[in-house]
């Protein structure tokens, strides 16, 4: 790279990345569906994964709660990055 970091992908990688995913937004919006799902209205009931909701904090200590909220929003946060690292590739 340009500014001396490191990539984590090999030029063939990045290659496959490109043939995947250029100028194909729908390939891309997949991956987020996929990878980071969000309410949709119309999509039937059970089918859905909101991940900001998926952690159950009532039986939880607010110190075991804050441990799991952080983790969740990391993960989340993790994910982004990488689809975004994705698209920047491309």
């Amino acid at each position: 790279m340009k500014d001396g970091k490191q990539m984590r992908i090999t030029d063939v990688e990045l290659s496959i990345i490109k043939s995947l995913f250029a100028e194909n937004d729908d390939a891309l919006k997949l991956m987020r569906k996929i990878f980071l799902p969000e309410l949709d209205p119309k999509a039937p009931i059970g089918q859905n994964i909101d991940l900001w909701m998926t952690i159950k904090v009532e039986d939880m200590s607010p110190e075991e709660a804050l441990i799991n909220i952080k983790a969740r929003n990391t993960l989340i946060s993790h994910i982004e990055q990488q689809l975004m690292q994705l698209k920047r590739q491309i």
